[in-house]
């Protein structure tokens, strides 16, 4: 357009062809049906892959399957076995539901959330006793995960407070998935 409005200032009568414009929108329209297919097999490798969550975390994985992207990570659960060498390890007894979460999910990296199996740690705050679930960045980046043992209660802690504050998120393991999950991811992927 620079150049057309230039030879315009020096009287020179020149014309525009609309074949540019009908190239750029032909490509940007093949652009938006790659995409859409793109997401389309993406939405049917996570319904194929994980059509399991269905049955326990409906809402959850119904938004996983409209959100899910090729940076997000997402293993099979652990054996109960398992689980129970981990609860010997850390010394703590886990909430059924909590068993549960990590018999479906052994590793969830979402955009802003992590939790995984083998990483929990537990941890004492002001005398009472949490796991570290991971990371969720529903406050601030880096923000710890935690699951109060006693009450079973998912946690916050906020670093970015002075001091931290520990902040409430659900009263239970699923509660967190089906609710507070579901809305962060709806609201992180508006489109």
């Amino acid at each position: 357009m620079a150049v057309f409005e230039w030879l315009q200032t020096k009287n020179i009568g020149v014309s525009l062809s609309d074949i540019y414009k009908n190239e750029y929108e032909k490509e940007f329209d093949d652009f938006c049906k790659a995409q859409a297919q793109k997401e389309q097999e993406l939405k049917q490798a996570v319904v194929s892959k994980f059509g399991y969550l269905k049955e326990i975390y409906p809402k959850f994985f119904k938004q996983l399957a409209e959100t899910f992207s090729e940076t997000n990570q997402i293993e099979k659960g652990k054996t109960a076995a398992e689980i129970q060498h981990k609860e010997a390890e850390l010394g703590v007894r886990f909430s059924e539901e909590l068993k549960t979460f990590f018999q479906y999910i052994s590793v969830l990296k979402l955009e802003g959330v992590e939790i995984r199996f083998d990483a929990l740690e537990k941890q004492t705050l002001n005398e009472k006793v949490f796991l570290i679930l991971g990371e969720f960045w529903k406050y601030a980046d880096g923000d710890k995960l935690f699951y109060d043992v006693e009450n079973h209660n998912i946690v916050i802690c906020a670093h970015e407070y002075q001091p931290p504050k520990q902040l409430k998120q659900a009263d239970t393991m699923t509660t967190f998935v089906e609710k507070i999950l579901f809305q962060y991811l709806k609201q992180q992927y508006k489109k």
